[in-house]
């Protein structure tokens, strides 16, 4: 019985422009509203609930496979309020399972990055974007009420 040594397909993984079209693919069928800035591989999303707006940003890169996703909380920190933020926000870090808050100037952005392997889907898409913006969503009301 001869045995065959199976070679893997490789997938190849998303970059730069092709992930771009997929975020934009997402967001026009969600109907969220956005805009494109092709030479920086960037889609500012512009996210309104009833609790908050959100100015969010995905990040495409043309050399490798990563979506990163930031936005800052819709407040400002006063100089007095730093240290409680920065104790409150690593409070919270501690409990997320992807992602971070961060504290820069005078604002708290929410950050994190996805590593695609192989394709991503507009609903794969979706779902981390509704992930990103749940997370902003259960939190802000925690950091914000320590200022």
């Amino acid at each position: 019985m001869a045995l065959f040594k199976s070679t893997p397909k490789k997938v190849s993984e998303p970059m730069g422009r092709e992930l771009l079209d997929i975020v934009v693919r997402a967001l026009d069928s969600q109907k969220i509203k956005y805009t494109v800035d092709t030479g920086k591989l960037t889609v500012k999303v512009i996210y309104t609930t009833e609790t908050f707006d959100l100015n969010a940003f995905i990040h495409t890169y043309e050399d490798r496979s990563t979506l990163a996703l930031d936005g800052p909380l819709d407040f400002t920190i006063p100089a007095s309020a730093r240290s409680r933020v920065l104790e409150k926000i690593n409070d919270v870090n501690i409990k997320l399972h992807y992602g971070a808050f961060t504290l820069e100037d005078d604002k708290v952005w929410y950050r994190f990055h996805v590593f695609p392997t192989g394709v991503i889907s507009v609903d794969e898409l979706l779902g981390i974007l509704k992930m990103f913006l749940k997370t902003i969503d259960s939190h802000d009301d925690d950091i914000h009420s320590v200022i």
